[in-house]
C-alpha cells in the first residue's frame, strides 16, 4: 500500500512538471492546449474518499497555478473534478471490482472512457469559462474549449492505456 502511494506521488509530480514545462506551451492550431495534470486524479484508487480527492485536486491545481502564473484557474477546475470523480465513477464500478486499484479499462470496462470524457469536459469547461471572464469572444471560446477537450481527452486516454493498463495484477 505504501509503495502505491509513493508511485502515485511520483506520478503526480511528473504530471505537474510535464504540464508546466511542456504542455502549457503547446497550442495546437493556436487553440488546443492539453491539460495532462488532470490524469493525476485517475492515479488514485477507486476507494479513495471524496474529501482526499478534493484536497489533492486543490493542491495539484494550486501547484500548477503557482508554477504557471495563473490566478487560481487550474485550482478551481481540478478541485471540482476531484469532488465529482467518485460520483461520475460510481455507475461503472460494480461489486466485483477491486476498489484498491486505480480506475482502468481492465477493471471497469468501456464505461471508464465515458467517465474520463465527462471529467475532461467538466474540467475544461470550468477552466475556460473562468479564463474567459476577462474578455469574452464566443467563437474563440467555443473553438478553444472544444479543441482542448478533444486533445486533453486523447492525451489522457493514451496515458490511461500506457500507464494503468500495464500495471501488474496483484496476486492473492
Amino acid at each position: 500500500m505504501r509503495l502505491q502511494w509513493i508511485w502515485t506521488a511520483l506520478g503526480i509530480v511528473l504530471l505537474v512538471l510535464l504540464q508546466v514545462e511542456v504542455f502549457n506551451y503547446i497550442q495546437l492550431f493556436r487553440y488546443a492546449t492539453p491539460s495532462v495534470y488532470l490524469f493525476a486524479l485517475l492515479l488514485f484508487s477507486v476507494d479513495t474518499p471524496k474529501g482526499v480527492l478534493t484536497l489533492f485536486g486543490a493542491l495539484i491545481g494550486l501547484t500548477v497555478d503557482i508554477l504557471s502564473g495563473t490566478p487560481g484557474l487550474h485550482m478551481a477546475a481540478l478541485t471540482l473534478v476531484g469532488f465529482l470523480r467518485n460520483y461520475l465513477l460510481a455507475p461503472v464500478v460494480d461489486a466485483e471490482s477491486n476498489l484498491s486499484r486505480a480506475p482502468s479499462m481492465r477493471t471497469h470496462g468501456w464505461g471508464i472512457w465515458l467517465v474520463i470524457l465527462e471529467l475532461v469536459a467538466i474540467h475544461q469547461f470550468v477552466l475556460f469559462t473562468l479564463d474567459s471572464l476577462r474578455g469574452f469572444d464566443w467563437g474563440y471560446y467555443a473553438l478553444r474549449m472544444g479543441s482542448s477537450i478533444l486533445l486533453t481527452y486523447l492525451v489522457v486516454m493514451i496515458l490511461q492505456m500506457l500507464c494503468l493498463e500495464h500495471t501488474p495484477r496483484r496476486q492473492n
